[in-house]
């Protein structure tokens, strides 16, 4: 196939500060080739996603790809195969994929990635829902993964109003593992009870940490689920029994300007025996291997067909109103995706 086609591409830009949308420039460009091993896939939709601020702003594990396109994962068709067993078998079909971490994103009509990133997916799940199948469900599933084989019998999870926060709500809760969450406002507690959730603290009110130590030890909670870092992950670990582990998975509150991007805290390593460990799913994911990773995409379509999950999504958009999308994002994470659909 070939042509051209609409693509938002990574641009530099030296401002911390400064909005999503100027670190994103709507151009047009070839449409990529697949090589061996590789798809074409016809984008049908695509999230922004934490991850995707950060890799713009120079702050990811994966250094920006400037002058290409951004975007880390979506859904669409198989229009080519580049050649190859797995990609052969992709032909024709519906997929939910990741970027490969090489060439452009998938914020752009076509997109070209590995046919080991991509999983089928089924036509009765939306567009939208499948377009966040990947990142955010895999994440939650492999903290609860983590979680037990830590042993613990609860786990309190911060910033629990993000999307990963309500996954692991209703995951947690089939599986019979209480969560004590914590949020920052009224409303982000009443819309987590109203899925489920029941133990919801909000980190403003001046009874917070007596209340959360209070709960943590009641429930042995061990293990925390830190997107938050900084002197939140201090604050936490302090409240919860001795020798429990945080495992950190974002940095909302990180300062933009320090290269080392956050704090220790070093009061619950020193004295409360405290652990921490990171979690990045690029590194979680291939460590699953081939068949777990099929059997868990499977459980997460019937749980998406089933209502069981779902991803709550605030706007859906073209791709020449995506950037100042991604500025709404940006400024309240909390309340459901953008999501940029073809």
């Amino acid at each position: 196939m070939s042509g051209t086609m609409k693509a938002l591409n990574a641009v530099k830009v030296d401002d911390m500060e400064a909005p999503p949308s100027t670190r994103v420039e709507l151009v047009e460009k070839d449409i990529p080739q697949p090589g061996p091993g590789e798809v074409l896939i016809r984008v049908q939709a695509s999230p922004c996603n934490p991850s995707d601020l950060m890799y713009l702003m120079g702050l990811y594990g994966i250094p920006p790809r400037y002058g290409m396109a951004a975007g880390f994962e979506g859904c669409g068709v198989v229009e080519k195969s580049g050649g190859g067993f797995f990609a052969g078998r992709m032909k024709g079909k519906r997929v939910a994929f990741v970027s490969a971490g090489q060439g452009d994103g998938c914020w752009a009509e076509y997109f070209v990635t590995s046919a080991k990133a991509c999983m089928p997916v089924d036509a009765a799940i939306p567009a939208e829902q499948a377009a966040t199948f990947i990142i955010n469900p895999f994440t939650a599933f492999g903290l609860l993964d983590r979680a037990k084989a830590l042993g613990t019998p609860a786990v309190i999870q911060n910033a629990a109003a993000s999307q990963v926060g309500r996954l692991v709500i209703r995951i947690a809760k089939m599986r019979g593992i209480p969560v004590i969450s914590t949020v920052r406002r009224q409303a982000q507690k009443d819309a987590l009870e109203a899925i489920g959730a029941e133990h919801v603290l909000i980190t403003t009110d001046a009874d917070f940490d007596a209340s959360l130590k209070s709960l943590a030890k009641q429930l042995k909670a061990r293990v925390l689920f830190d997107s938050v870092s900084g002197k939140d992950t201090a604050r936490v670990l302090m409240a919860m029994p001795g020798g429990s582990t945080a495992i950190v998975y974002g940095g909302l509150s990180v300062d933009r300007s320090d290269p080392y991007g956050g704090r220790y805290p070093l009061g619950a390593l020193i004295f409360a025996g405290a652990k921490m460990e990171g979690f990045w799913l690029s590194q979680a994911l291939p460590a699953l291997g081939l068949w777990r990773i099929l059997s868990r995409s499977r459980e997460i379509q019937r749980l998406l067909k089933s209502g069981a999950l779902e991803t709550s999504i605030r706007s859906i958009t073209a791709i020449e109103d995506y950037p100042a999308a991604m500025d709404a994002y940006a400024a309240e994470m909390s309340g459901g995706k953008v999501i940029l659909k073809f």
